[in-house]
């Protein structure tokens, strides 16, 4: 091999190196961009805003912590890297450590708290589910989520317990943004312990482990929905008779047939104990 065929070729491969090297620090740029480009879709395709209440809810928001909005607890509690963002109004009243379900308990000591607590929460309004946990993990034990019609009914229990000395302790109610937590469809519940009452992870998992109701319990809660649904029937009832007209007054002096005053059927009583836990 000649002297000018050695250099030609250490020209070659000179070039083919300087082209590997462009190819790689071009790749390393496009993959630095990625990130940019997904931060800036949102507005391509309809506004930061929308792709903000998208992501909402979800792992992709990395500002708002998605375990909160779905349980309205944390186990990272305040030292979690996302924001908690507790609802200045909600129809779900959340009273942290109510039931603390000790070894020595028994079921009956349960259906017993439950009736007490359920008595409370029906003074203040139209009350339609009450759920208490079975988790054993210390941000989620002993939390009794109570859900009302309204928001007013909400701010009155909320006044009532916030403070409250029950059990030993003083208790704390706060709103929570967590709502349908009765129904099977809510995000923060254990949809495997909701198939099958077992879960993998047993008691510590972090997601809502709502504790079913006794066929004794649901009987015992049947007398107290039809006494609210009658109370709440009268409440709503108008104060004065509306003003006659035309012909109301000629056929007020026919004979009017008396008529027995309607009471709440079972069927609104089973809807509602379904709703209370276990639909």
């Amino acid at each position: 091999m000649s002297y000018q065929d050695t250099v030609v070729g250490d020209q070659v491969r000179r070039r083919e190196d300087r082209s590997s090297d462009y190819e790689r620090s071009l790749s390393r740029s496009r993959g630095r961009s990625q990130p940019r480009q997904n931060m800036y879709r949102g507005r391509r395709e309809g506004g930061g805003a929308r792709y903000l209440a998208s992501i909402q809810r979800s792992e992709s928001d990395r500002k708002n912590c998605p375990f909160y909005f779905k349980m309205g607890a944390c186990r990272h509690g305040e030292s979690c890297s996302r924001q908690h963002h507790c609802p200045a109004f909600s129809r779900t009243v959340l009273l942290r450590h109510m039931w603390l379900d000790t070894p020595g308990k028994t079921i009956e000591d349960f259906e017993d708290f439950f009736m007490e607590v359920y008595e409370e929460c029906t003074k203040s309004g139209n009350l339609q589910s009450v759920c208490v946990l079975e988790n054993e993990v210390e941000h989620l034990r002993g939390h009794v989520y109570v859900t009302y019609a309204d928001e007013e009914d909400a701010i009155k229990l909320k006044e009532a317990m916030h403070g409250r000395y029950y059990d030993g302790s003083v208790k704390v109610a706060e709103f929570s943004p967590v709502l349908g937590i009765s129904r099977h469809w809510c995000e923060g519940r254990c949809k495997q312990f909701d198939k099958n009452g077992l879960c993998r992870r047993g008691h510590q998992c972090n997601y809502l482990h709502v504790r079913p109701l006794s066929e004794n319990l649901r009987k015992d809660l049947r007398p107290w929905r039809q006494q609210d649904s009658k109370r709440r029937k009268k409440d709503a009832s108008p104060n004065k008779d509306p003003p006659l007209s035309q012909d109301s007054i000629s056929t007020k002096s026919q004979p009017q047939i008396p008529t027995e005053k309607a009471t709440p059927g079972s069927s609104e009583v089973d809807h509602f104990l379904d709703s209370l836990q276990q639909a």
